[in-house]
């Protein structure tokens, strides 16, 4: 840097209104779209120390230190100029000021030292300059978070090690939710940091967090199963339930994690015909989302039961069909199981389908000679709920099986016809409607349309009663 461009420089960090404008336009972010006032959401009392320690400008912070300005001064944040230059990663500015007489382990409003910021960035360098100087090695921030928590989240492995190796840190301290340096490597899949941490006798392979769930279950998450084999290895339980009795093969089924569900399907500590509190199975979940590989091998266990039930009477067959997986269902009829097992609600797997404008698996279920006419504990069919929900071409392959459930009520004495004119669905209407131009001989009621027109200034009504009128 020249003589003037220092001068320069040096007249903007030493002008407050220049640090103001320079801060807010460095450090706002805009999180979203509509962010309100997010320019504004910036630290004050920004110093020129501040500045030269973010940029890394150990010459201008040399000269602003000889001209007198505060080493010690904080930010709104209450931050540093040391905890600036260690988020930042600049070796020469943190020598400088720890030169000084500097509070090496200041904590900022969030209870992080200059340690949690170099660590937490992932500058190991700065990280083994400020242990050298005999900082705390261990400090918590207001979530219970330490150096080496941070560190292990983001998978920074050399400074996993430099603290360690200080043997004055807890390697199994838990956060404020419960969860361990364990517990955050093995989620986010930072398999060296996590094989390093084991090395520990004092670390808990089996630490619940505050859900009860262990860093098996977080090695679930991140589909890692060199994780989930150490761990294993490590004698980690292979079982564990979380809070709401949901277990690791559950949720390595959920999430499609086919090398994970095999693993733990090869161990004979692992029920995987195990219901959570819900009553949903391993295999539940793996056809709610469509996992056919993984719905395959659950299959192909004896201690697995095809036709488990919910807490409210739901069987695989049923979350298969409402989600639409029509692979999953050919998988399932060749176990030679029920495929119309109703509910609590007396709603069958093609009622679901219906629900949801499932087309393939509603044209499966009528192949297998599924009868499309079943009615729920409320008097509504496959055709009502399909209709009130204008699934058009889930009505027309219904009709094109069974038109008689045209006429059908539910208890409140409405039918397929009513639901769609309520829910406004013009092309079932229209539909709807030629199948009683084409079958004169079925009688509508429009007693319940009458008394809907009276109701609801709805276009709709009006074309049904026009048009209905007509059949009459």
């Amino acid at each position: 840097m020249s003589g003037d461009e220092e001068i320069l420089a040096l007249n903007l960090l030493e002008s407050q209104g220049n640090i103001s404008a320079s801060s807010q336009g460095m450090l706002a972010t805009k999180l979203w779209e509509r962010h309100p006032d997010y320019s504004q959401q910036v630290p004050l009392h920004v110093s020129g120390l501040h500045l030269a320690a973010y940029f890394g400008l150990d010459q201008l912070l040399a000269t602003l230190l000889w001209r007198g300005h505060s080493y010690s001064c904080k930010d709104s944040d209450g931050r540093t100029a040391l905890s600036w230059a260690a988020e930042s990663g600049y070796e020469k500015v943190v020598k400088r000021l720890l030169d000084s007489p500097i509070e090496k382990d200041w904590r900022d409003n969030n209870g992080l030292t200059p340690l949690s910021w170099a660590a937490c960035s992932g500058h190991h360098t700065i990280v083994k300059l400020l242990l050298q100087q005999d900082v705390e090695p261990d400090p918590k921030d207001r979530n219970g978070e330490t150096p080496l928590a941070k560190a292990a989240c983001r998978g920074y492995e050399e400074i996993v090690e430099l603290l360690l190796a200080t043997r004055l840190v807890n390697p199994d301290i838990k956060y404020r939710t419960g969860e361990t340096p364990l517990w955050w490597a093995a989620y986010n899949g930072h398999k060296e940091v996590v094989k390093h941490l084991l090395t520990f006798d004092n670390v808990n392979p089996d630490s619940m967090n505050i859900e009860h769930r262990t860093p098996l279950w977080a090695a679930a998450c991140s589909g890692s199963e060199d994780i989930l084999q150490l761990l294993l290895d490590k004698g980690a339980n292979p079982d564990p339930k979380d809070i709401w009795d949901r277990s690791v093969l559950s949720h390595a089924a959920m999430s499609g994690h086919e090398t994970l569900v095999s693993i733990l399907l090869a161990n004979p500590k692992v029920n995987p015909n195990f219901g959570d509190e819900e009553g949903k199975t391993p295999l539940y979940y793996a056809t709610s989302f469509g996992h056919r590989n993984i719905v395959q091998a659950l299959l192909a266990d004896s201690r697995v039961d095809p036709e488990s039930r919910t807490k409210w009477g739901r069987t695989p067959v049923c979350s298969a069909a409402e989600n639409g997986h029509d692979e999953v269902l050919k998988l399932l009829t060749k176990k030679k199981i029920k495929l119309d097992e109703k509910d609590d609600d007396g709603r069958t797997p093609l009622w679901w389908a219906a629900a949801h404008g499932q087309d393939a698996v509603i044209k499966l279920f009528l192949q297998q000679g599924i009868d499309p006419v079943t009615i729920d504990n409320f008097g509504f069919t496959p055709l009502s709920v399909a209709a009130g929900k204008g699934h058009e071409a889930a009505v027309e392959l219904l009709l094109a099986y069974n038109q008689f459930s045209l006429e059908s009520q539910d208890k409140w004495g409405a039918t397929p016809l009513f639901w769609a004119t309520v829910s406004g669905h013009e092309s079932v209407i229209e539909l709807l409607s030629k199948e009683f131009q084409a079958n004169r001989a079925q009688e509508l009621d429009l007693a319940p349309l009458v008394k809907l027109s009276l109701e609801v200034e709805d276009e709709f009504v009006k074309f049904l009663l026009s048009e209905t009128a007509r059949f009459q």
